[in-house]
């Protein structure tokens, strides 16, 4: 026969522990579960337990996340507000790209600056080559006070449906060379210049309308720059270039455009999706029928 012990000291310690901490929960025997009492409403009692909290410097409460919400910082006015600041030391040779810049207050500038470059190195001269027509034109844009990138390529301002649709605007203030493509942008002749607005200082005279690039309104309906043509020293709207009817080159019956020697090979869309190798000689020719440029 089992003789029953009646329980020691610290069996009868532990089953007090036990029987406190039930007695400081709520047992909630239609829900299951047990909620500390005093800790956040559940669900069922409409989330009541987020109290609004007063905010420094006036900020907004958010009921949803529960928490102050920082106030909005404008950081432009105008657009001159703003800057593209490159993604590393050495500019690009051509127009650059989304991915080569990247857009900050001007306030913050060097500091993007020295962010994107903190050992600067000496960069190599760039050929000149006229940069293709329908690539990406970036400024730097102040949109409802924040800055951001626009494309004036696929932006309202250059939409057009026929050449008279579209005018030549200077990007910098005073082109070193009047007729290169490069120092201007396309857009429509009603269009807001305060994008490319600038000072000229100290100031300069526009180049005459014979030695500025053409605007034309190109084949995705958007307003786009190329030089002025010449076929053996005439000037000629039917030669072929990287700028002007690239899609002629593989005509035979076709003929280039003047070119300057120095003339790195370039690759541009002939508008039937394939791209062509265009190399400058006495004048330009495709490179030859089969090479073709990477997509």
């Amino acid at each position: 026969m089992k003789t029953l012990t009646q329980p020691g000291t610290r069996t009868w310690a532990l089953l007090w522990l036990l029987l406190s901490s039930c007695s400081s929960q709520d047992v909630d025997m239609t829900k299951g579960g047990v909620g500390m009492a005093g800790g956040p409403a559940s669900a069922a009692d409409g989330g009541t337990s987020c109290q609004p909290q007063p905010c420094p410097s006036g900020s907004p409460w958010n009921q949803e996340r529960c928490a102050c919400v920082a106030p909005f910082q404008p950081e432009c006015e105008s657009h001159d507000d703003c800057t593209l600041v490159g993604q590393g030391c050495c500019g690009s040779c051509v127009p650059p790209g989304w991915d080569d810049v990247r857009v900050v207050p001007k306030t913050r500038e060097r500091e993007a600056r020295e962010r994107a470059c903190p050992t600067p190195s000496t960069c190599g001269a760039c050929y000149e080559t006229d940069p293709d027509p329908l690539a990406p034109l970036l400024v730097a844009a102040c949109v409802a006070q924040r800055c951001e990138v626009v494309n004036l390529r696929s932006d309202r301002i250059s939409y057009c449906t026929q050449d008279s649709d579209c005018e030549t605007v200077e990007r910098t203030t005073c082109p070193q060379k009047p007729g290169y493509p490069a120092d201007y942008a396309a857009l429509r002749t009603d269009a807001d210049h305060a994008l490319l607005s600038g000072v000229p200082s100290p100031a300069c005279m526009p180049a005459p309308e014979e030695q500025r690039p053409i605007a034309y309104c190109a084949r995705d309906n958007h307003c786009a720059v190329r030089r002025r043509e010449t076929e053996l020293g005439q000037p000629s709207s039917t030669c072929y270039s990287p700028t002007q009817h690239p899609e002629r080159a593989q005509d035979t019956a076709a003929n280039g455009c003047d070119c300057k020697p120095l003339s790195i090979p370039v690759c541009r869309n002939d508008g039937s999706g394939l791209r062509v190798n265009l190399e400058c000689g006495a004048k330009w020719h495709i490179l030859d029928d089969i090479k073709r440029c990477p997509r």
